[in-house]
C-alpha cells in the first residue's frame, strides 16, 4: 500500500472513531442542557454523527476493507473539554453554551478531517469516496451554522447585562486549555 493510501486509511479510521465518541458525547450533552431546542438539535447531531460513520463504514467497504476505529485524541479533547466547560458552568444557559462551543469544536475537527480526506481520496484516484466525504463535509458545514444561529439565541434571548457573555469568554479559555493541556506528551 502506497504512503498516501495508509495515510487515507489511517485518517478514515479516526474519523469514524471521531463520529461514534461524538455521537456519544452529544447524547451525553442532550440530558444535561436547558433549552429543549438544543436538546433536540444535540439529538439530531448524535444521529448525523452515527449516519456519518455509517456513510465511512461504505468508504472502507468500498476500499475492500472493515471499518476499523482508531482512536482521536482531538476527539477525546473536545469531549474532556466539554465535560470540564460544562461542569464549570456558572449556570444553564452557561452550560448550553459550553455544549455548544464543544460541538462546533467537534464539527470543525470533523470539517478538517472530512476536507482532508476528501483530497487524499481525490489524490489517489478514489471519486466514490471523494464523494461521499465531501457529502459528510457539506453537512458538517450545515450543522455548525446551526449551533452558530443558536448560541446567538441563548445569548440574545438570555443576556442579562455581560453576565452570559463573561461566562462565555471563561468557558472559551477553559476549552482551550484543555485542548492545549490533551496535546501534550504523555509520560
Amino acid at each position: 500500500m502506497a504512503v498516501l493510501d495508509t495515510v487515507f486509511v489511517q485518517g478514515l479510521q479516526a474519523l469514524y472513531g471521531a463520529h461514534r465518541l461524538g455521537a456519544a458525547q452529544a447524547n451525553a450533552a442532550r440530558r444535561s442542557a436547558a433549552s429543549p431546542k438544543l436538546r433536540s438539535l444535540l439529538a439530531e447531531g448524535s444521529h448525523t454523527s452515527r449516519r456519518q460513520a455509517h456513510r465511512l463504514a461504505k468508504v472502507f467497504r468500498g476500499m475492500g476493507l472493515r471499518p476499523t476505529v482508531r482512536e482521536s485524541p482531538a476527539m477525546e479533547g473536545i469531549r474532556d473539554a466539554n465535560v470540564a466547560m460544562a461542569a464549570a458552568a456558572p449556570g444553564p444557559v452557561a452550560r448550553d453554551l459550553a455544549h455548544i462551543a464543544a460541538s462546533q469544536l467537534a464539527l470543525h475537527h470533523y470539517g478538517a478531517s472530512y476536507g482532508t480526506l476528501r483530497e487524499y481520496a481525490r489524490a489517489i484516484g478514489n471519486r466514490k469516496a471523494a464523494k461521499l466525504l465531501d457529502r459528510g463535509l457539506v453537512e458538517t458545514k450545515r450543522a455548525d451554522r446551526k449551533y452558530t444561529v443558536m448560541a446567538r439565541r441563548l445569548i440574545d434571548d438570555r443576556n442579562s447585562g455581560h453576565s452570559v457573555l463573561r461566562a462565555v469568554a471563561v468557558l472559551g479559555a477553559l476549552a482551550g486549555g484543555i485542548a492545549l493541556v490533551r496535546q501534550l506528551p504523555r509520560t
